[in-house]
């Protein structure tokens, strides 16, 4: 959700020419119109697919790229922009970073912060790009042997965060830390975070974020660093652990892709 626009990726299928297409639509909460910007690629030899993506404010689009040579049988994980006009920008191939870390050997999630910045993840490690796609660093959250990350996402204040789960032999907890790009480091770490079910961190209502873990839906406040239940999923007779919340709207109301 950008603004006023909600945004999703469109798939088809050209069963005469067997070849696929993807596009970005987006969906007016002001006034019910649709737009839809085609995607379009600068290798075309190749079959891609977009995965995790965000839109900026300015329209244009930054995702992981799954790309594979049907001639190879080679794939690629490629940080990718494409421009308000569906016009492929940039492309950064991750094998670079994840080849040199056999803890961190795949792309899981990414983010943008409030400056355009991009952040992508893997299991214990956070990537750092600008908005031109040049590294800028990584920032470890610890050893695969103790802590990993199961979320991340932009909170109501710019800032991009990690949810981590850290066990030390004896006990383990799940925390919310701050991902410094300036320091290239991690920033301040919060307690009492739910443990989510989902890759994806969103800004709450009233709060910082919403948190769901299949049974229940919480906000979450840094400042307290508290938890508020806002309701169980059984009371509306849906399974939780078949929701996956993607955003929310100053509406307010929540969107969930189930």
């Amino acid at each position: 959700l950008v603004g006023d626009g909600l945004y999703y990726v469109s798939y088809e299928w050209n069963e005469e020419a067997m070849t696929s297409s993807e596009s970005l639509i987006k969906y007016s909460l002001a006034d019910g119109s649709v737009s839809k910007v085609p995607i379009t690629w600068t290798d075309t030899e190749k079959d891609h697919n977009l995965g995790t993506y965000c839109v900026g404010a300015d329209g244009s689009v930054y995702s992981i790229v799954y790309s594979y040579d049907m001639e190879t049988y080679e794939s690629q994980d490629m940080l990718c922009k494409f421009d308000a006009t569906g016009k492929q920008v940039f492309s950064v191939d991750m094998a670079k970073y994840t080849e040199e870390d056999p803890e961190n050997s795949y792309v899981n999630n990414m983010a943008i912060d409030g400056n355009g910045r991009v952040y992508v993840s893997s299991s214990t490690v956070v990537w750092l790009f600008d908005a031109e796609g040049n590294y800028h660093g990584t920032v470890s959250v610890g050893s695969s042997a103790n802590a990993w990350i199961q979320a991340m996402g932009c909170g109501k204040d710019g800032k991009v965060y990690v949810s981590c789960y850290s066990h030390d032999g004896n006990s383990s907890s799940y925390n919310l830390t701050e991902i410094n790009f300036e320091g290239k480091n991690t920033g301040a770490t919060y307690a009492n975070f739910p443990s989510g079910n989902s890759q994806t961190l969103i800004p709450g209502m009233e709060q910082e974020f919403m948190v769901h873990d299949g049974m229940s839906v919480f906000e979450y406040d840094l400042e307290t660093q508290t938890k508020t239940k806002l309701f169980d999923w059984l009371d509306c007779d849906i399974n939780g652990n078949s929701v996956q919340p993607k955003i929310t709207a100053s509406i307010p109301c929540t969107f969930c892709i189930f």
